[in-house]
């Protein structure tokens, strides 16, 4: 009945931590059945049968094992004619660029589960052989999700269009991100390492640490670190998230021995021990609550503090919640989802401190539906950031959302942020050795990227673009039209001396200025909902392109055919410090 859960089959997927040797719990779960898909740190990612979970207790070295909770992917639901809008087609043409000589990695669900892939080559949105424009290198799946139909919906795929619209020259490759976080962090790894100098995923895990840096980040920061480009879709939560520095209480709110609760109140102000939200008749909430301790599975040092979540009806009845161990697993976090099929909508949160210190600050998020209450007096901490996980590691380059229909390219001035495109500001608290730091607060999201463009397949018809195309939504529409940018920045540089760091900058420096509407003036230059604005792909690719003083000749040699009379063969050598392209 949990609709997080990832079952394929008669096997679930799940992360397992190691208290010790990672490489030897790796081999005692294999002994249990368990298919292991990566190994990343202390994490163990992989299918195990049900028939095998209770076997997992009696695992030498095992820290704790959770499920791989479903991740969510960045779909919105609102609309673009993405090229057009970041200037994308005139770049090309001015610059005589398409991406060539880039490799774009492309992380998300599946790919081709629907078996679509080969209509999209053929009708050009898609490269391999019988692609009519001659972009017949077809994109390399190094891992598809091994789900059902009915599990599949490709936005993998999806996505490799939008790149392709963009980047039509640029090779392609694809890796699932749905089978745990190690395996994530290993297919980051594995992108790189097939030649991928940019990545882009859609994901995020609701298990990611909040306050410091997980082991997926820290895959990004590694693959940066070499030379990749990494952008990740922003998030599409709006400001579905509380944050607060813990106020302490004594009050045993559900019952001796359960926890002391959480004064939701300021200080001062008369104690509120439960926050009221709405939910939705038929909707879903998914909360991941966590605080400031240390990650086990991204540190080696655990959580200090247990802290439990509940949700109330308006009965005072607990419907859903999540109590896990803490001190045990090492993990400061707590995941639940709930599906209100109830006459009701308001419904309580109450957080207990169940043992340990009292930690400095904690955090929830609704990737659901639902919202909050404007209560009086007001609640402090609500309408925070939703900017988490590896999106927002130093490494990469989170990206909002505009609708394309609404950027200066269709008329609108300045372009419009699309109303769930996440809010950054979420403070680092903690460093890779687990020490309390900080507050560090990165600026994120870097740009914002257009979606509501065309795909031939993924998405939803809409009035305002007048054809029969579905069109591709959220800050995982977003992503990869930048993603694409970047290639075309890469080739017209020819000189092959832009960093990850260097692009980004370019990127924010061109961008065109957007306003967060949820402030008071307009904000100039940098905000934390649309970053530094519009990515624009010709101000970007003019300001890296390289013009020669001279270009040398290519030097051709004859070589001997096996036909001579259909076919001649010829060696080039190209003597010039960037690309070209020979017909």
């Amino acid at each position: 009945d949990n609709t997080l859960l990832q079952v394929v089959g008669d096997r679930v997927v799940i992360d397992a931590v190691a208290r010790g040797d990672v490489q030897a719990l790796r081999a005692e779960l294999e002994r249990r059945g368990m298919t292991v898909t990566a190994v990343y740190g202390r994490v163990v990612s992989g299918l195990v049968p049900i028939t095998s979970i209770k076997e997992l207790e009696s695992v030498g070295g095992l820290q704790f094992a959770s499920p791989a909770y479903r991740p969510a992917t960045n779909i919105g639901a609102v609309t673009s004619q993405g090229d057009s809008s970041m200037r994308g087609g005139i770049a090309r043409r001015r610059f005589g660029v398409d991406g060539l000589g880039n490799k774009i990695g492309v992380m998300s669900n599946s790919y081709n589960l629907l078996g679509g892939a080969d209509a999209g080559v053929r009708s050009g949105d898609l490269p391999g052989p019988g692609n009519p424009n001659g972009y017949t290198t077809p994109v390399q799946v190094l891992r598809e999700f091994p789900g059902t139909l009915t599990q599949a919906i490709d936005e993998g795929r999806g996505m490799a269009e939008l790149v392709h619209d963009v980047a039509p020259g640029a090779r392609m490759a694809f890796r699932t991100a749905f089978l745990g976080q190690a395996d994530f962090a290993q297919g980051i790894t594995e992108l790189a390492n097939a030649g991928c100098n940019i990545i882009v995923d859609d994901v995020i895990y609701f298990a990611e640490p909040f306050f410091q840096d997980g082991i997926i980040a820290q895959s990004v920061d590694a693959a940066q670190a070499r030379g990749v480009t990494y952008l990740s879709s922003a998030g599409n939560q709006a400001r579905a998230s509380y944050e607060s520095e813990y106020r302490p209480s004594t009050v045993e709110f559900l019952g001796a021995g359960n926890g002391t609760a959480h004064n939701f109140s300021a200080p001062g102000a008369t104690p509120r021990y439960n926050q009221p939200v709405f939910i939705p008749r038929g909707g879903q909430a998914i909360f991941s609550f966590q605080w400031d301790d240390s990650f086990f599975s991204a540190t080696g040092v655990g959580a200090q503090s247990d802290l439990d979540i509940y949700l109330l009806d308006s009965l005072g009845t607990v419907v859903a919640g999540a109590a896990a161990n803490n001190l045990l697993s090492g993990e400061p976090v707590e995941v639940f989802g709930y599906t209100n099929n109830t006459p009701r909508q308001t419904f309580f949160l109450v957080i207990l401190k169940f043992a340990g210190p009292d930690p400095r600050r904690l955090k929830y998020i609704n990737f659901g539906s639902g919202a909050f209450f404007l209560t009086n007096p007001a609640i402090p901490g609500i309408l925070s950031s939703t900017l988490v996980g590896h999106a927002n590691a130093a490494g990469a380059i989170a990206t909002g959302a505009s609708f394309a229909l609404q950027t200066p390219a269709y008329g609108v001035t300045p372009p419009r942020i699309e109303s769930f495109s996440a809010l950054g500001g979420t403070p680092i608290l903690r460093d890779l050795q687990g020490n309390a730091i900080g507050p560090v607060v990165r600026p994120k999201p870097e740009v914002t990227g257009p979606d509501g463009g065309n795909t031939t397949f993924f998405g939803q018809l809409i009035p305002q673009d007048g054809d029969r195309f579905p069109n591709f939504f959220g800050t995982s529409a977003a992503a990869p039209h930048v993603a694409a940018v970047a290639a075309l920045m890469i080739e017209a540089n020819k000189l092959n001396v832009l960093t990850p760091t260097t692009i980004k900058g370019v990127l924010q420096t061109t961008a065109v200025d957007m306003d967060d509407p949820n402030t008071i003036s307009f904000d100039t230059g940098f905000d934390f909902r649309t970053g530094f604005g519009l990515v624009n792909a010709e101000a970007a690719v003019q300001t890296v392109n390289f013009t020669p003083a001279f270009i040398q000749n290519l030097n051709l040699t004859s070589l001997c055919s096996a036909r001579p009379d259909s076919t001649r063969r010829w060696r080039i050598r190209n003597p010039n410090p960037f690309n070209m392209r020979v017909t």
